[in-house]
């Protein structure tokens, strides 16, 4: 199935397409160029896709037209694996990726964004419209989530109210503190220091122990002067937050979700609201323990899903529990997560497998 729809080549028909807007141009209430948005290159419609074939598919990704592709493969593969016709559930789970890339590139409160939204908002109509035809809307369960929120542009937040919004660098400590730990201890291959979205790792402690580095103390006062740079509100050491109790420190749960076991990560730097990182010329406008960061859509729709908006604390760990519910299933071991009981019509809610 994959190999047909690659044989079509349709990422390489793009060459030399564009981007237009899908509604007149007053029908957004955004500017159309911003010199923060994209480096201040290519901020104004329509965007043009290179001419060279190979180029214009690598750039798919960066227009709307990718999630019409993704979504037209999905429904290939439907097609070719006979899902849902087995007689037993099957789950499809399609991954659109376009807003992200967009979104990085020029904000969640630019002409574009919103312009991908009007555009994927038809995608999705025509892709759930196949799959309804195909099986009949009361046999098919959406859910619909994301992956992360989004931080606008400290240029957009100072002009709406955020004065203290800024890019905060660290790029200049990490550097000075490889230096210092290259002389003491050694050169390495990339640094003993290595920085990522709020997370500093300091790696091979025990060798660093070994050449007579104080690990604790190196630890120590890197956090003090990243702790003192404009726009940091807070520096946790990782293993501390391990032994925190977080129902009053949501900061801290949410770290505590996103560090892995084993990661390595020695501390995490929380920044102020509005504020985002910028480093080695590339601008990370996620991955903070924040409401504009963590605060994602979830939508539930189907068979025993009761109609409504729901305003109460929900996470993307709940979609397991409740469609286990929803399908009537039993865990095959404990789920991270609640079901969903409030979005639930009441039968459905007080399932066998409740807990």
């Amino acid at each position: 199935m994959g190999a047909r729809v690659q044989r079509r080549r349709l990422p390489f028909e793009a060459a030399g397409g564009s981007w237009p807007l899908l509604l007149a141009p007053d029908e957004y209430p955004e500017p159309d160029s911003e010199p923060y948005e994209h480096g201040g290159v290519d901020v104004v419609f329509p965007h043009r896709l290179p001419t060279d074939s190979a180029r214009a598919a690598d750039s798919l990704i960066n227009v709307p037209t990718m999630d019409s592709l993704t979504l037209a493969f999905a429904l290939a593969g439907v097609r070719a694996l006979g899902l849902g016709g087995r007689g037993v559930t099957d789950l499809l789970a399609v991954s659109l990726s376009t807003t992200d890339a967009i979104g990085h590139r020029y904000g969640p409160e630019s002409r574009e964004i919103h312009d991908q939204v009007l555009r994927l908002d038809r995608y999705l109509d025509r892709f759930l419209g196949q799959l309804f035809v195909r099986y009949g809307p009361e046999n098919v369960l959406v859910v619909l989530t994301a992956d992360h929120g989004v931080t606008p542009f400290p240029e957009w937040a100072r002009s709406h109210g955020h004065p203290d919004a800024r890019r905060v660098g660290v790029d200049s400590i990490v550097r000075d503190v490889n230096t210092q730990l290259g002389r003491r201890a050694g050169p390495r291959v990339g640094g003993w220091l290595s920085f990522d979205t709020g997370m500093f790792i300091l790696a091979a402690h025990d060798t660093l122990t070994a050449r007579g580095v104080n690990v604790d103390s190196v630890v120590g006062d890197l956090a003090r002067r990243v702790g003192g740079l404009p726009g940091v509100v807070r520096v946790d050491r990782a293993a501390e937050l391990l032994d925190r109790a977080t129902e009053s420190d949501p900061v801290a749960r949410r770290w505590r979700h996103t560090l892995a076991p084993g990661a390595g990560v020695d501390l995490v730097v929380t920044l102020a609201p509005y504020c985002i990182w910028s480093e080695n010329d590339v601008t990370t406008d996620h991955g903070q323990p924040s409401e504009v960061d963590g605060h994602v859509p979830l939508i539930l729709w189907g068979r025993g899903v009761q109609p409504g908006t729901y305003t109460g604390w929900a996470s993307v760990v709940d979609i397991a529990p409740t469609l286990a519910r929803l399908l009537d299933l039993t865990p095959a071991e404990p789920l991270d997560g609640r079901v969903l009981r409030e979005a639930l019509e009441e039968g459905t809610a007080k399932g066998a497998n409740q807990r």
